[in-house]
């Protein structure tokens, strides 16, 4: 299984953070919790994972940097359409992380935007 990107849920203590990975043809988002560290690395735990749906050429996962309405919120992650925007509003797809729960949770797409990392660049 290969690694693809991942990223940190910020404003969360205990530490966890999203991975995507693929294995063959299937994407997977991946949360996962710092158990310790390795000198300066940190330990990862595996918490929970889901299934990523095949993602067209013109949408993609953003992680950690959505909102639902106007409160950001870290845990969430979504499929956005591609455009060039500074904020991604037509999501097809959104989760959340429940770490209370320890699991990633489907949610309604309604009101999900995420920063679009890539504008203006």
């Amino acid at each position: 299984m290969e690694e693809m990107n991942g990223g940190l849920l910020l404003d969360v203590t205990p530490q966890y953070a999203y991975f995507v990975y693929r294995d063959h043809s299937t994407d997977y988002l991946v949360l996962k919790l710092t158990t310790h560290y390795d000198g300066d690395n940190p330990v990862w735990q595996y918490v929970d994972h889901i299934d990523l749906p095949v993602i067209p050429p013109d949408y993609r996962l953003i992680h950690g940097m959505c909102q639902i309405g106007e409160t950001y919120d870290s845990r969430l992650a979504a499929v956005v359409k591609d455009v060039d925007e500074e904020v991604l509003t037509s999501a097809s797809h959104a989760w959340q992380a429940k770490l209370e729960e320890g699991k990633i949770a489907v949610i309604a797409t309604k009101d999900i935007s995420c920063i679009n990392e890539g504008y203006g660049v």
